[in-house]
């Protein structure tokens, strides 16, 4: 893309660049739908490393400060790098609310499951123990001579 732009930017026309400037800003959005999706269907942060995204996020923040610096500043670079500080932010956030919460729920579902097996278990064991009283001595399979 570079040879095809490079002699209108030379001519003195940046259209083609600011174009890919903002387009990569729609696509750096783009990027994090699939992972939002994933946190909505699963109702918590899986599949994508946290370390990481605060990684991202402390890139996103410092090319923006030093976008900040510059003598003239880069609008285009600054709202591509602020989309990324928000959406990676966004993702952190959600992980240090939702994962605690989903972590709870699925010990809750768990100790259900636990204590619904145990009963049925109990009333398995019961079931047997009524059987072999009701029957008689002589009926028994086990007292056959």
């Amino acid at each position: 893309m570079i040879y095809a732009v490079r002699p209108s930017f030379n001519a003195g026309n940046e259209k083609a660049v600011k174009f890919f400037g903002i387009f990569s800003s729609v696509i750096i959005s783009c990027a994090l739908f699939p992972q939002y999706y994933e946190i909505y269907r699963h109702r918590e942060v899986v599949g994508i490393s946290v370390m990481f995204m605060l990684v991202d996020l402390l890139g996103g923040l410092f090319n923006d400060l030093s976008l900040a610096f510059k003598d003239e500043f880069d609008v285009i670079a600054g709202v591509t790098y602020t989309l990324v500080v928000v959406l990676d932010g966004i993702v952190i956030l959600l992980a240090l609310i939702l994962n605690p919460l989903a972590r709870r729920r699925r010990k809750r579902e768990a100790a259900a499951q636990a204590n619904a097996m145990s009963e049925q278990h109990h009333e398995n064991h019961v079931a047997v123990a009524n059987t072999h009283s009701n029957t008689e001595p002589n009926q028994r399979t086990s007292d056959v001579v």
